[in-house]
């Protein structure tokens, strides 16, 4: 099959996999068509390549391609990667790969690419055992996965740890600015600030101290509650805060020099059990709307917000439109769990420093 489509000069992809979906002209193999949008996934599964565009389709996410490579016997990743580097239609690139048949290949045209377009990264076959799994899927040879992270590092791949962290990182370069350096500002209440603290750290950023005199300036104009510690950073209400609170506090975040870019708890101001929803109500979810807009809008920083599941499938958001709007404008994304949510705000700080990496300039540590 090969030998007949190199004499016609025909180039396809496969065999073994499930075909394409290609956004601009409405092309699709697949079982499944996602929002059009600026990601493009190639995967070296079939059912992975559903998967991924089933979730993009349940987050809101946008699809430019959907490719699955199957055993790549004619067109490969490194074509494929070279392709979407200069697609018009794809601002990042997200794979999943099992194994490199031609890694020369791969990583020149990586070499190529790097700091001009993220690629994020998941890579299973990180265990020994699961080199004969791959063999059998694909026939592909997965090779020391040091060896291939070596290489990620030096063409500014982002690796995931899993399918839907991947297609998470993904969206949120497509969504918000990125920051200047690796300091996070953190608002929330109780474990929740503990438990965001830890992981920035964990993940190789900065939770700087709040400057005594900025202290003043984070809780004026709010009724701070007085039984909460003093707002060091993170800014900690003790259970006791209010959604305008939240959003003026992290409006005000952004705004400090040494901040470069803010984490919290999604701020509620209506439930759907409490009655009628107000004039005054959409006017004070009008007013917090704007406020959490300015971050990544007028301040030019990245803001990653956090709600459980649970709440949304409840609908605990769904009667603040107006608030629901102004994230949406600003490319706000809202998270399950802080896990998720910190995930997100390293990517963006993470490929901030390969741009950086890859125009000579200094890299953070």
């Amino acid at each position: 099959m090969t030998d007949i489509a190199k004499r016609g000069g025909l180039r396809f992809v496969g065999p073994n996999c499930m075909g394409i979906w290609n956004a601009a002209t409405n092309l699709n193999t697949l079982p499944v068509a996602p929002p059009k949008g600026s990601i493009a996934f190639v995967s070296q599964s079939g059912s992975l390549t559903n998967m991924f565009g089933w979730a993009a389709s349940h987050k809101g996410y946008g699809i430019s391609k959907l490719i699955s490579v199957g055993n790549q016997a004619d067109l490969d990743i490194g074509d494929f990667l070279e392709y979407l580097a200069d697609d018009p239609d794809t601002q990042v690139i997200a794979m999943y790969l099992e194994g490199v048949g031609d890694g020369r290949k791969l990583l020149r045209v990586a070499r190529g690419i790097a700091g001009k377009k993220p690629v994020v990264v998941y890579k299973a076959g990180r265990s020994p055992g699961s080199a004969r799994v791959a063999m059998s899927h694909t026939a592909a040879i997965i090779g020391e996965d040091r060896v291939f992270d070596a290489m990620s590092q030096q063409v500014g791949f982002i690796r995931a740890d899993d399918l839907f962290s991947c297609l998470d990182m993904a969206a949120i370069l497509t969504r918000q600015p990125l920051p200047k350096g690796n300091r996070v500002g953190i608002e929330g209440t109780g474990g929740l600030c503990m438990v965001l603290a830890d992981l920035c750290i964990l993940m190789g950023m900065e939770v700087p101290e709040l400057i005594d005199e900025d202290v003043p300036f984070i809780i004026s104009g709010i009724d701070f509650p007085p039984h909460a510690p003093a707002p060091r950073n993170p800014v900690d209400f003790a259970g006791t805060h209010t959604a305008l609170m939240d959003a003026t506090v992290l409006n005000k975040l952004a705004q400090l020099d040494y901040i470069d870019g803010v984490i919290s708890n999604r701020p509620v101001t209506f439930h759907l059990a409490t009655g009628a929803y107000t004039t005054q109500q959409e006017k004070l979810d009008s007013e917090i709307g704007e406020l959490l807009a300015a971050i990544p809008q007028r301040y030019g920083k990245p803001a990653v917000l956090i709600a459980p599941e649970s709440l949304r499938a409840a609908g605990v958001f769904a009667s603040s439109e107006p608030i629901n709007r102004a994230l949406d404008a600003a490319g706000i994304l809202t998270f399950s769990t802080p896990e998720e949510a910190v995930r997100a705000m390293y990517t963006l700080v993470r490929y901030a420093e390969i741009r950086r990496q890859f125009a000579g300039e200094q890299v953070l540590t």
